[in-house]
């Protein structure tokens, strides 16, 4: 199983912010850990952006992929709903759209869902819990849920292998060649600060 160990480049351990926020540090696929921090912490708005991010990974490590991104979101559901926070925001992907391989295709929220691999199944089957969840525990009640699909977020502290930012500054760094795994494809960006 993938370390959940914290890499030196982390940006949060690299800065003071353990010095300035609470921080509980858990698996996400831990319920019991996940319900104690949201029912003592009592969030009114909570973002769940955990998971095994790397498409690459999941298909060596598909069991921890699934039960990473579809647990530890059934975790969050889970938890919300008892806790009653006023608004949960489940994070997923733009890889939940089926994708036909069309030159310069270009996907909208109406579009079909579907994974092929692991990773975007894993994401798909999130999305569809949020949908259940949403239907029978949250549309009649004062409380909110959504989620929102998000694609190649960039941003500090994310040297993760086969990011291509992060590969970047290596192959630069090292003085190596930089590899493209797809130079033909196009993709959406979002850097955070």
């Amino acid at each position: 199983m993938p370390s959940l160990s914290w890499s030196f480049w982390d940006i949060f351990n690299n800065s003071n912010l353990k010095n300035d926020i609470i921080n509980n540090y858990g698996d996400i696929r831990d319920y019991e850990y996940l319900n104690k921090c949201i029912t003592k912490f009592k969030p009114d708005i909570l973002f769940h952006l955990a998971a095994q991010p790397i498409v690459l990974d999941s298909y060596t490590n598909s069991k921890f992929t699934f039960e990473t991104n579809f647990n530890g979101t059934l975790n969050i559901l889970e938890s919300a709903k008892k806790s009653k926070i006023k608004s949960t925001i489940i994070i997923t992907t733009d890889k939940v759209y089926k994708n036909i391989n069309k030159f310069n295709q270009k996907f909208s929220e109406n579009d079909t869902l579907g994974g092929s691999d692991p990773y975007s199944t894993s994401k798909v089957t999130a999305e569809s819990l949020v949908e259940c969840y949403y239907n029978n525990y949250f549309k009649d009640s004062k409380l909110g849920l959504a989620s929102a699909r998000a694609g190649n977020v960039i941003g500090g502290g994310d040297f993760a292998e086969d990011r291509l930012i992060p590969d970047i500054i290596r192959a630069h760094s090292t003085n190596s060649a930089l590899t493209l795994r797809n130079p033909e494809a196009t993709r959406p960006w979002q850097h955070v600060i």
